[in-house]
């Protein structure tokens, strides 16, 4: 049982950074785009709730020293790096490279060069979060409505949507807006992980139910777009009602395509190429602004060019993306072996 958990697990992982490298190639993924998008920030989230209970009976001064270590100094090195990377090959001047510190000082999702380290910071900001209001509120079920509230008050008292465009240092406004994700992993993972690899016949029954409708969800998604439900049912998005359906829409349709993915992991971790990219979530989250800049440079040494212009393409180019990012960051822990703990 433990041997599966890790590894189904490890696919999720992978899953979620291949739907994130996926989701960054804009339109030109096509329907990918807007598909990975429904669950792709949350996934990313709730997988960070699994096992983040082991922090929190830990003293605040232990906990913020580990979290500074795993989360935040490989935060640092990645952004000096892309710095590094885009002032050189961009031939930048001192006014430049000024400008992009301070955009990765700050760390704002959707600011030139950040990219996808955005995550990073902000998960940081989340787990510290979750820390302080779990020692506060000892139940677990508290914490969770807490969150809830936390995401509905972030929706209005925030001038920028801040799961579209944070505006705030370090991404703060969307982990109070995401933060319901990684309390809704942490509570619902025991349960999805003895449904996923429990061998009794009424677990194996709901799984399949579980997947069969969360496939039947996921086609309307990806073919017929984010919005299909209003489109079938519109009173329910009108009037007073409109602001909370969306709400429950939202959360409807990232958690049914967060169990599919669940589902999906469980064939992927089957790959020892799929768990090793899993493993490696946080070095393919730092190197992928890297990686995406260097193949077209190197393709461009031959004269050639190359462009997504279809899902298929987008899905094989991001998967090769990952294998480079992969390689580049294990020489790197190689090179800095205490950098990454």
């Amino acid at each position: 049982m433990d041997k599966k958990r890790i590894e189904w697990v490890d696919g999720l992982k992978c899953l979620g950074m291949l739907a994130i490298y996926v989701g960054h190639f804009g339109n030109d993924a096509g329907h990918l785009y807007s598909f990975v998008f429904r669950y792709h920030v949350p996934l990313f989230f709730f997988m960070a709730g699994f096992f983040s209970s082991k922090g929190l009976s830990k003293p605040a001064f232990q906990f913020m020293v580990e979290k500074t270590k795993t989360i935040l100094i490989p935060y640092f090195f990645f952004s000096a790096l892309l710095l590094l990377f885009y002032s050189t090959n961009g031939s930048w001047n001192l006014s430049q490279v000024s400008n992009a510190f301070v955009n990765y000082f700050y760390g704002i999702r959707n600011t030139p060069f950040v990219g996808s380290l955005w995550f990073i910071n902000c998960i940081f900001v989340m787990l510290i979060i979750d820390y302080i209001a779990s020692r506060i509120v000892r139940n677990q079920a508290f914490v969770l409505l807490l969150s809830i509230l936390a995401m509905v008050i972030s929706i209005y008292a925030f001038e920028n949507n801040p799961r579209q465009t944070p505006s705030i240092f370090w991404n703060i406004d969307s982990a109070l807006s995401y933060w319901v994700y990684m309390v809704s992993g942490r509570l619902l993972y025991p349960v999805v992980n003895k449904l996923l690899c429990s061998t009794e016949d009424g677990h194996k029954t709901i799984r399949i139910v579980l997947f069969t409708f969360s496939v039947m969800v996921g086609v309307a998604f990806y073919y017929q777009g984010p919005n299909w439900l209003p489109l079938i049912a519109p009173k329910l998005f009108t009037g007073w009602m409109s602001e909370p359906s969306y709400i429950l829409y939202s959360l409807f349709g990232s958690f049914t395509l967060i169990y599919l993915n669940c589902y999906i992991a469980l064939y992927v971790s089957r790959s020892k190429m799929a768990n090793t990219l899993g493993q490696a979530s946080l070095g393919l989250c730092g190197m992928e602004n890297i990686t995406k800049n260097i193949i077209p440079l190197v393709i461009g040494t031959v004269g050639l060019q190359f462009s997504i212009k279809s899902p298929v393409v987008a899905l094989a180019y991001a998967v090769v993306c990952l294998l480079v990012s992969n390689y580049m960051y294990e020489w790197i822990k190689r090179t800095i072996p205490n950098l990454f703990k």
